[in-house]
């Protein structure tokens, strides 16, 4: 279902072609520790593999245990971002107040429009789409799927993390909505901004979460579409940080490229081995025997 452009984006290890050769390590959630081969320290001054023309790799490494109970979890980081591209318009992304809670960039805005055309092999089989609460992941899961029958839930749980710069701090639902509404795009009335709302938001926001939060507040919401809902191909739109939580640092993710993982009992998420075809119709199948790292497993 990729493009060869999707293709060469997909799954870039730390910059890095994937060898046999590099180290193993067993990894589980909000650790260095997900079932996936390491790649090496990239060397100061080395050239990305982007940028050398050399082939990347199309599959993430590490086994898949059996599970019965395995869902599908396609992570999706937001569209290119205004704050992204800030620094290339002279502005100042620490600091910059027109950054609050900013939106894509038109390049963003092309991203986010062409995820359809990446999933569509899969697209019928999406149960759920769950989005971050800043206004980019919002944008990116409005025009992504604008035209597909999934609902969307706002998480409040998954925002960006670690940083205090002004395109993380969260604006109240209102803003945010009127905001949106003004892109004219269908599907905006089907959000689900009440459901998971928490009692006092806008909240602290802008503050960085130390890392015990940050691990809980993933872990938690991972727990919940894993043990507590019932879909069982659920679309997660959201942030760098927060798919890096998720995976670990075994990929760096791209503007609005899906990333597959097998989601297991109790939160346990295993980064599929082979992405092609974990994004055909045949894996849907596939699900019931594929597996996610459970607790207590290494």
């Amino acid at each position: 279902f990729f493009s060869e452009n999707c293709l060469s984006l997909i799954l870039t290890i730390n910059n890095a072609p994937y060898s046999a050769e590099t180290p193993t390590t067993q990894l589980q959630f909000g650790s260095q520790d997900i079932g996936a081969k390491m790649p090496p320290k990239k060397k100061k001054g080395s050239a990305s593999a982007s940028k050398t023309g050399r082939k990347l790799p199309t599959t993430a490494p590490g086994p898949l245990l059996d599970s019965s109970n395995a869902k599908r979890l396609i992570l999706i980081r937001h569209g290119e971002s205004e704050g992204q591209a800030a620094k290339m318009q002279g502005i100042d992304r620490q600091r910059d107040s027109s950054l609050i809670d900013c939106g894509l960039t038109r390049r963003g805005a092309g991203q986010a429009s062409k995820i359809p055309t990446m999933l569509r092999s899969i697209v019928d089989s999406i149960d759920i789409v769950f989005s971050s609460p800043l206004f980019r992941a919002l944008e990116t899961t409005l025009r992504g799927f604008q035209q597909l029958h999934p609902p969307v839930i706002v998480h409040y749980g998954i925002r960006e993390i670690g940083s205090r710069i002004p395109e993380n701090r969260v604006r109240s639902v209102e803003a945010v909505y009127r905001d949106l509404a003004r892109l004219n795009l269908s599907k905006l009335e089907d959000f689900d901004f009440e459901t998971l709302k928490p009692e006092v938001w806008p909240d602290s926001g802008g503050e960085s979460l130390d890392r015990a939060s940050r691990n809980t507040n993933i872990s938690n919401f991972l727990k919940y579409i894993s043990d507590v809902r019932e879909e069982r191909t659920i679309v997660v739109v959201c942030h760098y940080n927060v798919i890096r939580a998720v995976v670990g640092n075994v990929t760096r993710p791209e503007n609005a490229m899906p990333i597959g993982c097998w989601l297991g009992e109790g939160g346990a998420v295993n980064l599929a081995t082979d992405q092609r075809e974990f994004f055909t119709p045949q894996s849907a199948s596939a699900g019931a025997s594929a597996g996610a790292r459970t607790k207590g497993e290494t």
